[in-house]
């Protein structure tokens, strides 16, 4: 035997050796490249999460009902909580105590009672959520005087609704002289009175005001700045409009919607003053709100890829396991379902930070997988990608249904009105107009499509959707397929769009239409429709043609849907859900 080892160390099989080593060192250095990507997801994440991943990957994947049910709030109770809260909002312990009873889930009951009389935002940082800041007066010390200064804008508000403007301004004036309301607040009342001169197609005294509003409230009141710059804009006044629109983001008081639109709109001006240096540059600011309506124009404009993440694990027994270590991340979920979003911050700031990518992705795949699309929807905001990245599958859920004679319209569209119209809530109702359903029809417009309509069928989702799509094909038809004329008739009425168009018979500019529709709620609801319809298109894979069309600078035109020969396409999607 060792005779014939020592031979293979002869010269003549050296040569054979060598080449035999050299390819088990390839073979070696593949294997690890292959796993390198694997190692790469884990770098930075602690023992357990990587355990944990490969615990998820070897178990049984089913969990049972009973387990799953404990870790969220039925319906019942979630709206129990709600009443539970206002109650303890107000006083009202013994109303709260009385609602506690009728409770099949009491693990928040205790969180309930520290509502009464405590705020837990304090417990939060300021910039806790992203939102803008808010100014508080100084001089309103006490709750009369408080209720004065509400009073003062109240009645601003019911006047300018009224187009009785210099009623406003007077209001207003004798306000601030006799101290009923700050200096502060009376330029938010002026950036107001400038926006409706605005809207009454009066760009001058839009100006005027504006910049009134401006001198007095500063940083302060960047709606002023902003009503400026569309006020400029009109005038043809590019240069100036820049200057205006440039201001807004520079405000702690601006959200993040107005930062990103403001930063548009000073890409836009630049881009008329020659100054393509800056347009990028606004363009990149206004992207940084990549999921709002001028944040997916300038992400278009620019080039980027969209970052969005429509993935997420099945909620697995592994999953389970960590939620039973981390009962905290269960307890916002319930929260946030009552509705308690600081609250569920609070419980998800006190879990371990080094195991955040464990509880964030157990609570990602708990609720996309066992919550319906309004109860996800609602919940979206506390939940997050392992890393900590805003979770899009449930801020955009995919709905569960098709109307009841098929989808003729893109689904995305449909999608995009239900989003904003209901948040996916099939019974919903609005108790001041009737509007009911997930399209949020009007009883009277559904009948004119069926006479024999039942009006409580509306809140049969198939129903809601094949009526809501009749009337979306009828307004696309009378707007020639424009996307923004429909979304403002739908909200607003076709006969308000209609005097809209003649009161900006010379604006042939589809952005800044939008800006000038008098409604504050036609305008939001038309920018959030198009950005939701963008992001379901593309979580959808049906193409953003009228996005690229608005990124051009030119109107958005419906596009035709092409329907899926066997509803393949959508029905791989919705089998999903939200997954």
């Amino acid at each position: 035997m060792l005779c014939r080892l020592d031979s293979w160390a002869q010269p003549r099989y050296r040569g054979w050796l060598m080449a035999l080593f050299l390819r088990l060192l390839l073979v070696a250095a593949a294997l690890f490249w292959v796993s390198y990507p694997a190692r790469a997801d884990t770098n930075g994440m602690d023992k357990a999460y990587q355990d944990h991943i490969i615990d998820a990957s070897l178990t049984d994947t089913s969990v049972a009902p009973e387990v799953i049910a404990k870790l969220h709030l039925t319906d019942k109770d979630a709206e129990t909580y709600s009443k539970i809260f206002a109650a303890h909002g107000r006083g009202d312990r013994k109303g709260a105590e009385a609602l506690a009873k009728k409770l099949s889930d009491r693990s928040l009951v205790d969180w309930a009672r520290v509502r009464n009389g405590h705020n837990p935002a304090i417990w939060l940082p300021e910039t806790s959520g992203g939102y803008a800041r808010t100014y508080r007066s100084p001089l309103h010390k006490d709750k009369a005087a408080r209720d004065a200064a509400d009073d003062i804008a109240l009645s601003v508000s019911v006047l300018l609704k009224t187009d009785d403007i210099a009623r406003a301004i007077d209001v207003t004036k004798r306000a601030a002289a006799v101290g009923t309301i700050d200096r502060i607040e009376a330029a938010a009342q002026y950036a107001r009175i400038a926006a409706a001169y605005l809207y009454a197609n009066k760009p001058a005294d839009a100006l005027s005001y504006a910049h009134l509003a401006l001198q007095i409230g500063g940083i302060k009141t960047p709606d002023a700045a902003w009503v400026a710059g569309l006020a400029s804009w009109l005038q043809g006044e590019s240069r100036r409009a820049a200057q205006y629109f440039a201001w807004v983001p520079r405000s702690p008081y601006a959200g993040p919607w107005l930062r990103s639109a403001a930063s548009f709109w000073a890409a836009r001006a630049m881009m008329r003053e020659g100054q393509y240096a800056l347009v990028s540059e606004w363009l990149r600011e206004a992207a940084k709100n990549p999921r709002s309506f001028y944040g997916l124009i300038a992400t278009r404009a620019l080039g980027t890829r969209f970052d969005f993440n429509w993935i997420a694990p099945p909620f697995t027994p592994a999953h389970a396991a960590v939620l039973k270590r981390y009962p905290g991340a269960v307890r916002a979920l319930k929260l946030a379902q009552a509705g308690q979003y600081d609250m569920a911050r609070i419980e998800l700031a006190l879990l371990d930070a080094n195991a955040a990518p464990q509880w964030r992705e157990a609570l990602a795949a708990l609720a996309t997988t066992s919550l319906k699309p309004d109860t996800v929807m609602k919940v979206s905001g506390i939940l997050m990608t392992p890393d900590g990245r805003p979770l899009d599958l449930a801020m955009y859920p995919v709905a569960p249904w098709q109307p009841r004679d098929g989808f003729r319209l893109d689904p995305a569209l449909l999608h995009a009105f239900a989003r904003q119209e209901s948040g996916f809530k099939p019974a919903a109702r609005n108790k001041a107009s009737g509007a009911t359903g997930l399209l949020q029809l009007m009883p009277r417009t559904a009948r004119s499509f069926d006479k024999s309509l039942d009006e409580s069928t509306l809140k049969n989702p198939q129903v809601s959707l094949a009526l809501g799509q009749k009337y979306l094909e009828d307004l696309l038809d009378m707007t020639d397929g424009n996307l923004f004329e429909a979304a403002i008739a739908y909200n607003a009425g076709p006969g308000n769009l209609g005097e809209w168009k003649d009161r900006f018979a010379g604006v042939d500019d589809p952005l800044l239409f939008i800006e000038l529709i008098p409604f504050g709620e036609t305008r939001a609801y038309v920018e959030r429709v198009m950005a939701n319809y963008w992001i379901y298109s593309l979580r959808m894979g049906f193409g953003v043609a009228s996005l690229d069309a608005v990124a051009a600078g030119k109107p958005a035109i419906y596009a035709s849907y092409t329907k899926p020969r066997d509803e393949a396409v959508y029905a791989s999607v919705s089998s999903a859900s939200n997954r």
